[in-house]
Formats: C-alpha cells, sequence, structure tokens
C-alpha cells in the first residue's frame, strides 16, 4: 500500500512541476542565427523541397502557418527543378533532403536554449523515419511570430 501512495504521490509532484514550468516559466523569443544570414530581407521565407506527395504535403502545411503571418513572403523552389539549382547552390543543400526552410536566409534558429534547423521532415510528421528533423510545425510558428 505505501508502493501506490509513494507512487501517487510521485506523479503528482511531476505533474505539478510540469504544469508550473509552463504557466510561469518566461520563454525565450526563437533567435535567429544571424552569423549565417546572407543580407536576405528577414520576412523572406524559402522552401525548398523534393516534388514527392510527403514533402509537398509537408509544405502545404507550413505554407498554411506563414500565411498567418502577412508580413512575410513566400518563395518555393523545387529541389529537381534545374531553375532552382543556383538557389540550393548558392545555400550550400547537398545529399537527399525532403525538406528544407530559410526564414530570412538562415534555416538554424535557437528556440530554448536549443538549437533547431528546419531541415527534413518535423518531427512526428516524418514520412521516412531516417529523414525526420528537429522541428516541429510549432517551432516554426514560434520562429515567425517572434521575428516579426
Amino acid at each position: 500500500m505505501n508502493t501506490k501512495i509513494t507512487i501517487i504521490v510521485i506523479t503528482a509532484m511531476l505533474l505539478l512541476g510540469g504544469v508550473y514550468y509552463l504557466l510561469f516559466v518566461p520563454k525565450q523569443p526563437a533567435v535567429l542565427d544571424t552569423q549565417n544570414a546572407q543580407n536576405v530581407d528577414k520576412h523572406l521565407v524559402e522552401i525548398f523541397h523534393l516534388p514527392h506527395a510527403p514533402a509537398v504535403a509537408v509544405v502545404e502545411q507550413a505554407k498554411e502557418i506563414i500565411k498567418k503571418y502577412p508580413e512575410y513572403v513566400i518563395k518555393e523552389y523545387d529541389f529537381d527543378n534545374e531553375s532552382s539549382s543556383s538557389k540550393v547552390a548558392e545555400y550550400g543543400l547537398e545529399g537527399h533532403m525532403p525538406v528544407a526552410i530559410f526564414i530570412g536566409g538562415i534555416n538554424t534558429f535557437t528556440i530554448d536554449g536549443a538549437q533547431i534547423s528546419f531541415q527534413n521532415f518535423p518531427k512526428g510528421d516524418s514520412f521516412i523515419p531516417g529523414f525526420e528533423g528537429p522541428w516541429g510545425y510549432d517551432d516554426l510558428e514560434r520562429v515567425l511570430s517572434d521575428n516579426k
């Protein structure tokens, strides 16, 4: 019986700690990693993607989020389209990657102390687990909102 009470008490303490963190710990704004910026308008969002249905679906969902912020302009590039090759080379994008998103010329941001790169599929929405990136749609929304 004491073990059950101990488990209940520990669980309650963890839940209260989590609620306290969510409600009262201030969140740091997402920070642009400006050392990599290439003199690009901070409101320009460049989306690179493969022309495959899973990648296009991610791009469409990302565009819906970006459209909530009218100050941002979206430019889309298809990795397989020859007309995109100079822009792909400019950013040094190599290898097989389904999606890459650049905001203001960069795709790496610091969110709550963690480095987040908008590359590959978002967390929880990966067509192939090996191509799941470190970012989520909530991270995209946070960067857009914090850097208006």
